[in-house]
């Protein structure tokens, strides 16, 4: 357990200082429950690099534009603690009501992508006036993380059939919006005791025109039966596509369906109309899962409220 405490911590250690060249940071603090019950400790230490490289060289002419891209790391640490406690059973308590000790500690390292477009437009029509516009896109987001768990390293409890593994599995999530008509999302974590992918989660998304959308996306869980954390992770394996269309600045039509690539069958569909008016909107959903048939519909009174009602039916 110390050999693998010390092994985060120097790592901790040469990503802030090495890789982002310096270490400037807040003091971690804590935050106490009523009476002391419960305890959390918290901290973050972040240090921002940025880096600027021009496409365009100098002042752009009318009409004309030049591209900056920014880079920035990010590193952040984090600390939870919530102390063991003695229950007392009793009327007013079931095991629903245990709070689980947490002694946890996080490391993450974001890395941010900046698009800084500048354009000289003209503001007359004679054109003898012009200003700069400047807008932004976060094109490209890449994260890090990992969680080491000091619970886990002491655990005692059925150790003969769930060895320790105090590290967690490292999550590496990616945000890509090139443009304003595709954006991706993925997540997938890995675990460094099996060397294997535990969990994939991807949706794409893609807008063709200004009123319509697609978007596709695949849930994946690996059964992993020797792990503490995912000792009770089903395999799943979902692939998911739907898309929205605005028929008019009142109506929208939308539909998201689901199905188990595992089982070949469709487990979740829903078909979505929304009509909108100056003062009030009308939503009407349908949706099918694999438990329950259910119909919702809701009435939006604008400075007022949300109202409505659902009807749902088990399916045998």
């Amino acid at each position: 357990m110390l050999s693998e405490l010390t092994t985060f911590l120097r790592l901790w250690i040469i990503l802030s200082v090495a890789v982002l060249g310096s270490a400037q940071g807040t003091v971690p603090f804590i935050i106490w429950g009523e009476g002391g019950q419960r305890g959390l400790l918290v901290g973050a230490d972040e240090t921002c690099n940025t880096i600027g490289s021009e496409v365009g060289a100098g002042i752009p002419t009318r009409g004309e534009s030049f591209e900056v891209l920014d880079h920035e790391l990010v590193h952040a640490g984090g600390y939870v603690l919530v102390p063991a406690r003695r229950v007392i059973w009793g009327a007013d308590f079931d095991v629903l009501d245990r709070i689980e000790p947490e002694n946890e500690l996080t490391y993450s390292l974001q890395s941010v992508l900046t698009r800084r477009k500048v354009t000289l437009r003209a503001t007359e029509e004679d054109g003898k006036s012009s200003e700069l516009a400047t807008s932004y896109r976060d094109f490209c987001l890449f994260e890090l993380e990992q969680s080491y768990d000091f619970e886990e390293a002491t655990r005692s409890r059925k150790r003969d059939r769930y060895p320790r593994r105090p590290f967690s599995d490292v999550r590496a999530e990616l945000r890509l919006t090139p443009s304003s008509w595709l954006s991706l999302h993925t997540k997938t974590w890995f675990s460094p005791y099996e060397t294997t992918i535990s969990e994939h989660e991807h949706y794409l998304r893609l807008r063709p025109k200004s009123n319509a959308s697609v978007f596709f996306g695949l849930d994946y869980q690996k059964e992993m039966p020797k792990d503490f954390r995912r000792r009770d992770q089903n395999p799943i394996k979902v692939v998911r596509a739907g898309g929205t269309y605005r028929l008019s600045p009142s109506w929208l039509f939308g539909v998201d369906i689901k199905q188990d690539l595992e089982d070949s069958e469709i487990i979740h569909q829903r078909l979505r109309v929304s009509y909108n008016h100056q003062c009030w909107g009308l939503n009407v959903e349908l949706e099918r899962t694999e438990y329950e048939d259910k119909a919702t519909v809701m009435l939006n009174l604008l400075q007022i409220g949300e109202f409505g009602q659902d009807i749902s039916a088990e399916r045998e």
